[in-house]
Order: structure tokens, then sequence, then C-alpha cells
């Protein structure tokens, strides 16, 4: 500090009017302004990133045609599940996810190479869609996978796996009891 030249009067008297402004109620308003203008800033936020992924599903569609998947909605999912004498695999997918729509031509091809097989079908259902279908098997990710064996079909079977390859889906299958 620089005594001999009196700067350090007005260096002192500064942090004492710092002080005193943060003490006072204009100092708490503005701290409060602050702390809700950050608030404002971080639900806003949240709000923007909440419409962009409720954007992201529209519009986009996976089509199933050309392969033997069944595509499932709202209407027919219990049904069809329920109905047929076959075991189900579905794939729970939203059309936004990128693994998802790398997973597709595996599912297809998966489709394809089970399609004589009278012991299983394969499904697929907008889970992003048809939400309230996918909350009642509590799909969290997207895609999920779910066997419905035909012995068992009100608990199915989640695939756990993390390669979400044609092999693996068909060690998974041979695995289960059809």
């Amino acid at each position: 500090m620089d005594v001999e030249s009196g700067r350090s009067y007005q260096v002192l008297q500064h942090f004492v009017k710092v002080n005193k402004f943060k003490k006072s109620l204009l100092g708490r308003l503005f701290r409060l302004g602050l702390t809700t203008l950050l608030f404002v800033c971080l639900f806003g936020t949240a709000i923007w990133i909440f419409k962009k992924l409720t954007i992201l599903g529209e519009g986009v569609e996976i089509s199933w045609e050309g392969s033997n998947v069944v595509p499932l909605t709202a209407s027919n999912f219990t049904s069809f599940i329920f109905d047929i004498d076959k075991s189900v695999l579905v794939n729970f997918y939203a059309p936004w996810c990128p693994h998802c729509q790398q997973f597709v031509p595996n599912f297809i091809q998966l489709s394809k190479l089970l399609e004589n097989d009278t012991n299983i079908v394969l499904a697929a259902i907008d889970a992003w869609k048809y939400s309230e279908i996918a909350e009642s098997f509590q799909i969290k990710g997207f895609p999920t996978i779910l066997l419905f064996p035909l012995s068992q079909k009100r608990t199915p079977i989640v695939y756990t796996g993390w390669r979400r390859n044609v092999e693996s889906i068909l060690e998974f299958l041979q695995s289960q009891t059809l």
C-alpha cells in the first residue's frame, strides 16, 4: 500500500463502501436479482431443450417396409402381443435417436433371417410417439428390446447386451426358451 501518497485512504474508503453496499438493502436486492436472473436463464434453457427434443420426434419416421417387422401402435400393441401364438421380439425406438436409426438395418436383417421361424415374430413400436406404452414397460432408453416369450408374455425379458447386431440378438434368442 502506498501510504505516503495518501492513496491508502482512498483504497480503504473504497472497500468500506463496497462492504456497506453488500450489507445494504440495495446490495441484497442486487444479489437476489443475479440469483433470479441465473434461475430464469437456466429454466429458460431447460424449456428450450425440452421443446427441441419434442420437435426432434416430429416429422422423423422409420420405415419397416420391405421387412417382416410388424409396426405396432397404441391401438394394436396389446392385442398383437398377447393374442398371437408366438414369442414376440419388440424394438422400442425413438425415430430421432441415432442409435435406433443405426439399429434399424440390423433389426430388418434379423426379421428376414427369422421369417421362416414359426416360433417368433419381430415387431417395433415408436416409443416416443406412444410413450404410454413405453412407460408401462418402464422403457428408459432407446432402443430397448423386449422379448415376450410365448410361455410368459406377462413378464417380458429385456435384452441387456450392449451390442445391437444380428449375431448378438440371435444369441440372446437362442439362450431363451421359445
